[in-house]
């Protein structure tokens, strides 16, 4: 499965690691540590959608921690509840097989403090 390597988040470059062995050891599917910059997912976890969808779960809580909103990032109820309205409505355009860039430009007008990219890179 081809997922990126890191996303840009309101200046941050968050990679994101895939660990087969992350669900035995921690008993998690996916993990955000805002300390290292990192998002790790267990990709052997489940189905290709449901990868897809923790990774979402995952960047929905580095959203809200970059926002400063930590009594919503801490609602596990609220953060998969968006992550799965956020792979409704823009899944499939978020995981062909070309590169995505989304210019930081086109959102100045709704988040100007707050900037992001999204880059996919092809294996």
């Amino acid at each position: 499965m081809i997922l990126p390597k890191s996303i840009r988040l309101a200046g941050f470059e968050v990679k994101i690691i895939q660990d087969e062995t992350f669900e035995a050891n921690s008993g998690k599917v996916g993990y955000c540590c805002y300390k290292t910059q990192t998002i790790v997912i267990d990709p052997s976890f489940g189905s290709e959608e449901a990868v897809k969808q923790i990774l979402l779960h995952e960047i929905v809580h580095w959203i809200l921690f970059v926002m400063g909103e930590q009594e919503l990032r801490n609602n596990e109820r609220f953060v998969d509840m968006f992550a799965n309205f956020l792979h409704q409505s823009i899944g499939d355009q978020l995981w062909n097989d070309e590169l995505m860039i989304v210019d930081e430009n086109c959102f100045k007008e709704f988040i100007p403090t707050y900037p992001f990219q999204v880059v996919r890179r092809k294996e």
